[in-house]
């Protein structure tokens, strides 16, 4: 039978690494966010000039009638991480949709025996 003093330690332990993750992940999205903010504040548009050619491709084939405007390093970064964002989604709406699709076609394909 255990003691109640190592299943705390345990506990303890176990909260421990969590709380280490928690930080390492919280201070990342500050880092992140800082470097947004930095990169928003140069005058220099990196990443502006690298996003614009991918956005008035999609711009053309969804809204033909749009005008893409080329935009600074902080909105240009949260427009890559919606772009990001969706192109995950649709990414994962195919896989399932094929694994669907191969399960239910799967049992049609076999030969009579």
């Amino acid at each position: 039978m255990r003691q109640p003093i190592e299943d705390q330690d345990r506990f303890l332990a176990r909260y421990e690494v969590l709380s280490a993750r928690g930080a390492l992940i919280l201070a990342s999205l500050f880092g992140a966010a800082f470097g947004v903010i930095y990169l928003d504040t140069t005058t220099i548009q990196i990443v502006g000039y690298i996003l614009y050619p991918v956005e008035y491709a999609i711009n053309l084939l969804i809204f033909p009638h749009a005008t893409t405007p080329l935009r600074g390093n902080g909105s240009a970064l949260v427009l890559l991480f919606i772009l990001t964002i969706l192109g995950a989604l649709a990414f994962t709406i195919t896989r399932v949709s094929v694994v669907f699709l191969s399960r239910i076609l799967r049992p049609l394909t076999r030969r009579p025996s």
